[in-house]
């Protein structure tokens, strides 16, 4: 929350002399990124995991945009210069998230699309870093062709979650996304998409989401990028929301129960 809707909400608890009620879903708490947030402290709810409840197996491909445009500076020396550093460091948090056993691949596309790290364990870290340090910057921007490298590749796989996270940052020809990814859905693959800058095709990536059954975000910002990564890496790995037939019992009476 912002520091000014945090001043809002403390106010209504202040003036109403009571408190608020916040509604569960798969954007709130633990599944909206509010671990380790004001929220959270607020709440009379953990928003971590169980650790001793078992996490299911991840198949995670990153889609990544690594056309010339990725090149751009954003200012920070510190953090490699350019868009495609921010991009790559945002790959590894990512893989820090997953457990070990879990599966992760990285397909880098420009007009084409390359595999630069080959779905493998995320156990692997320091041979996944390598990797992912030498991707460079090349060509045009074509997601098309990367996505569907890891539809195929994502439909032969056996896990119990399989999704994909892709990052372009400008527009790309007019393909046949809907077809693909609709196809993608029917193999149990969700899709997340992150459209950086104002160049990219907000539009469609915000469809991608939809068809895919995951989550769009958009950022002008390139250091926001792997913020981005590691929540929505957490949503998919740590199986946050868990749906199943319950029956609700009353505990004690309340007016919000009359009728």
């Amino acid at each position: 929350l912002s520091k000014k809707q945090m001043q809002m909400l403390e106010a209504y608890v202040r003036d109403y002399g009571g408190g608020f009620m916040m509604i569960g879903g798969d954007k709130s708490f633990g599944g909206g990124g509010y671990h380790e947030t004001p929220l959270e402290a607020m709440l009379p709810v953990n928003m971590d995991i169980d650790t001793q409840v078992k996490l299911p197996a991840v198949a995670l491909v990153l889609v990544i945009d690594r056309s010339d445009s990725m090149s751009a500076g954003i200012g920070d020396e510190a953090l490699g210069g350019t868009r495609l550093e921010l991009a790559k460091l945002a790959a590894f948090s990512a893989v820090q998230m997953l457990n070990p056993t879990d599966r992760v691949g990285l397909v880098a596309f420009s007009t084409t699309a390359i595999w630069a790290v080959p779905m493998t364990e995320a156990g692997k870290r320091e041979e996944i870093a390598q990797r992912i340090a030498a991707l460079t910057p090349s060509g045009g921007t074509d997601l098309y062709v990367g996505l569907k490298v890891a539809v195929d590749h994502l439909a032969r796989v056996r896990a119990q979650k399989k999704h994909i996270i892709a990052l372009s940052d400008g527009l790309t020809p007019v393909r046949r996304f809907e077809e693909l990814i609709t196809g993608a859905s029917s193999e149990r693959i969700t899709v997340s998409t992150v459209a950086l800058g104002e160049q990219a095709d907000q539009y469609l990536m915000r469809d991608l989401a939809a068809w895919g059954g995951g989550r769009f975000y958009f950022t002008d910002d390139p250091l926001r990028i792997p913020r981005i990564f590691t929540t929505e890496t957490n949503l998919v790995a740590r199986g946050l929301v868990e749906e199943q037939r319950f029956t609700p019992r009353m505990r004690q009476p309340h007016e919000i129960l009359d009728g």
